[in-house]
């Protein structure tokens, strides 16, 4: 079996905090397994006195990528492709365009790339794309779909949540901090190689 550990989004409250970001990193450097993660709004936009949503910054973006990383990521993993969208540039409107579309013409290329090798892709952003209707629903959910996705990852809501749309199913998983939404938690998510999978949650305590 082979184990990839996904973290869709907010690793910390504010992304401003280079303490908490720190202790965040350090405590992931433990992790026996390649770690997949991105971004959230708590990490690329959010700190103390701004809004939930708001336009991401260059410098916000740039803050993310010297602490966290790349902020767009595909991987293959035993017959699968698992790509790591930056959902937080498509919504709200307003983002840097230069930074959208090179986004979008990565995400483009490593879904022909699943195809051309006939794999199945697993898709994994922070906002579900049916969160408050927002302008990617269609446009990239339709995209996915029509290129071979067939379940799509997500977070923000932090409690469990499935909704099918075509033939990809979006899942929202639990959180591991407190912010009063109970049960704390991780999904274990088990994928066979007939694209069916087991979804499990395992709590914290």
């Amino acid at each position: 079996m082979q184990w990839r550990v996904l973290i869709t989004g907010d690793m910390v409250h504010f992304s401003d905090n280079d303490e908490h970001i720190n202790k965040f990193l350090q405590i992931i450097a433990s992790v026996k397994a390649p770690i997949m993660m991105t971004p959230g709004n708590h990490d690329i936009i959010m700190a103390p006195g701004q809004g939930l949503y708001r336009p991401v910054t260059l410098e916000g973006l740039r803050r993310y990528r010297s602490f966290f990383g790349d902020d767009f990521q595909a991987m293959d993993c035993k017959g699968f492709t698992i790509i790591s969208a930056n959902s937080t540039l498509w919504y709200p409107e307003g983002s840097p365009p230069e930074e959208i579309d090179r986004h979008d013409q990565r995400l483009n290329k490593a879904l022909k790339d699943a195809q051309a090798k006939n794999q199945p892709i697993v898709m994994m952003t922070h906002f579900p794309p049916l969160f408050e209707l927002l302008p990617f629903t269609e446009k990239y959910l339709n995209l996915c779909v029509e290129s071979g996705a067939f379940v799509w990852l997500t977070g923000h809501w932090h409690c469990a949540y499935r909704h099918d749309y075509d033939s990809i199913t979006i899942l929202v998983g639990e959180t591991t901090s407190s912010n009063n939404v109970e049960p704390l938690g991780i999904r274990l998510l088990t994928i066979y190689p007939d694209k069916s999978f087991d979804w499990n949650f395992k709590p914290l305590y």
